[in-house]
């Protein structure tokens, strides 16, 4: 049986979006018991902490929309889904990575 055009461009980014949602679940949970439990950090890591949740959250609600759309909406349309749209994920993903940086340094100093 032929692939259809929506399997073959975009099988792996549903598959990888599906892996993301899972790990998102735990992201969401770090980020609870990092508030639950470290009530006395400085409140620029609480900031950053935050800011990375929500930019997370931003990405996933990103990515359903683009899925959304390729895979939904234009299910069988070849010349749509030769075009992706990925206009604020190098933004998103470069911003968390920048910021998430500094974080891990500094979490491996202090074990040093």
């Amino acid at each position: 049986m032929a692939k259809g055009p929506a399997e073959v461009a975009h099988g792996s980014i549903f598959i990888g979006f599906v892996i993301k949602l899972i790990l998102y679940g735990l992201i969401i949970l770090q980020g609870y018991l990092y508030f639950a439990t470290f009530k006395r950090d400085r409140g620029w890591m609480k900031f950053l902490i935050a800011f990375l949740l929500v930019a997370d959250t931003v990405n996933i609600v990103f990515d359903t929309i683009y899925l959304y759309t390729a895979l939904i909406k234009h299910f069988d349309d070849p010349g749509y889904l030769a075009n992706a749209n990925w206009c604020a994920h190098p933004f998103i993903a470069g911003s968390q990575s920048v910021l998430s940086e500094p974080l891990l340094r500094q979490s491996g100093y202090r074990n040093l």
